[in-house]
């Protein structure tokens, strides 16, 4: 019932393409045709560039001290929060090396899509990881201490409800705008 009529489907394909195009010559097809490709290059060329002020915004935060390090001198625990799974992946790509590397942090990626990822060797599953980024309020075992602590969580809203991450002492949220 939820299928369209051959009849139906035509006209809505018709519908479609009209509105594809506000062109009514073939000069301004041709102009749109030149915007759009106008448009692609700029943006190939954006992200070719790797130039991603957010990303740049968020390293900043994550190499603040004041930020980043309690009075004690200890590392505070920091959640990337973001709505997709994409870009999820894409800031666990782009931090974790970098993170781990540079800072000597340790992160981890839980996107609900299956393909959990951390730095420390930690079996992949949710419990786990969320275990060893927050290990006082998911009262973790001695004996799993010596796998390590993880002070970046990259997450989507597959941790946003029912979770203890006590933790943490940073939220941010990260969205991409992929259209």
């Amino acid at each position: 019932e939820d299928e369209l009529s051959p009849e139906d489907f035509e006209n809505v394909a018709d519908q479609a393409v009209e509105q594809a195009s506000t062109a009514d010559t073939i000069a301004e097809m041709e102009a749109e045709l030149f915007t759009l490709r106008s448009l692609e290059a700029e943006a190939r060329a954006l992200y070719d560039s790797g130039n991603d002020q957010k990303w740049r915004q968020l390293s900043q935060i994550l190499q603040d001290s004041a930020l980043m390090f309690d009075a004690n001198g200890n590392r505070r625990k920091i959640i990337i929060f973001t709505a997709f799974a994409d870009t999820a992946t894409y800031l666990y790509e782009q931090l974790a090396g970098w993170a781990k590397s540079e800072l000597g942090i340790e992160s981890a990626l839980v996107s609900g899509s299956g393909r959990n990822q951390s730095t420390l060797p930690l079996r992949r599953d949710l419990s786990s990881i969320l275990t060893a980024f927050s290990p006082r309020s998911k009262e973790r075992p001695e004996e799993l201490a010596a796998e390590g602590e993880l002070d970046l969580l990259i997450a989507t809203d597959c941790i946003s409800e029912g979770q203890n991450l006590q933790d943490c002492d940073w939220l941010v949220n990260y969205d991409i705008h992929w259209n």
